[in-house]
């Protein structure tokens, strides 16, 4: 290779990331507000506070089922020799406190088969 060729590929090099930055702040660059949309800032204000309420709703009646399995290995073959099983639903009530309601959980570690 001449020395031309490496200082090139070189200054390739260098500019690329240069480059590919300056053109990605050109499209992050934010819009002047109200510009495309045609809503105002109280309008979006409000949209959002619409939808809060909407999910606050909706978290008041969700519920979800956890399971939490545990397995225990044999010292000597590194084999499953028991295992625990858990299985709760979790609820939330109206004023937003979590509550866990045990579904399943057997009192003792079983053995595996």
């Amino acid at each position: 290779m001449t020395r031309a060729s490496i200082i090139l590929i070189a200054a390739l090099a260098l500019a690329s990331p240069l480059a590919l930055r300056a053109q990605s702040r050109r499209r992050l660059r934010p819009a002047r507000p109200g510009s495309a949309t045609g809503h105002t800032v109280d309008d979006i204000i409000k949209a959002f506070g619409a939808k809060e309420s909407e999910f606050q709703h909706a978290r008041d009646d969700y519920t979800f089922r956890q399971s939490v399995k545990v397995d225990t290995l044999d010292d000597d073959t590194n084999k499953v020799d028991g295992e625990y099983q858990q299985i709760t639903d979790i609820v939330f009530t109206p004023d937003g406190k979590r509550e866990e309601h045990v579904v399943f959980a057997p009192r003792t570690l079983s053995s595996a088969s």
